[in-house]
């Protein structure tokens, strides 16, 4: 999920990176930038700017997401809210039936996003070092049915 306002812009959601990571593995991630990426923002808490909760949440940026989904198995879901809250910008995730807050990007670090969202997007995206498109989720489409398509 992404919000965004003039170069001011926000990503949630969940990622397989090896790149970022080190591991093939699902992680939950959260990026923001104030200038479209140009000399502010970062992934995770890779840089200053998100403040985790207290006592931190189960899931945090950067985690690995446990349990995932299983091909013909047990299926898991997850939701992910960006919520403004008295200024700042609050990640919620759902990782078992009760929401948890994550933490939150302080307003202060946006100008366009320090009052609202103009734009507001889901979707998914997935790349290769090869350039290739490779499959998302597991690969096989809605037409499979339950407990085969991602």
């Amino acid at each position: 999920m992404w919000l965004a306002s003039g170069n001011n812009q926000i990503m949630s959601g969940f990622m397989v990176s090896p790149e970022q990571y080190n591991d093939t593995d699902l992680h939950f991630f959260v990026s923001w930038t104030a200038d479209g990426f140009n000399a502010t923002g970062c992934m995770d808490t890779d840089c200053q700017g998100f403040v985790g909760s207290t006592p931190p949440a189960s899931v945090s940026p950067g985690s690995t997401v446990t349990p995932t989904s299983v091909y013909h198995g047990n299926q898991t879901e997850y939701t992910v809210t960006i919520l403004q809250v008295a200024g700042n910008w609050s990640l919620i995730v759902d990782p078992s039936g009760e929401n948890e807050t994550v933490g939150y990007l302080p307003g202060s670090l946006f100008t366009g996003l320090a009052s609202n969202a103009t734009v507001v997007g889901w979707g998914g995206n997935a790349q290769s070092s090869s350039g290739a498109g490779p499959p998302m989720g597991s690969g096989h489409g809605p037409d499979e049915g339950d407990g085969v398509a991602a």
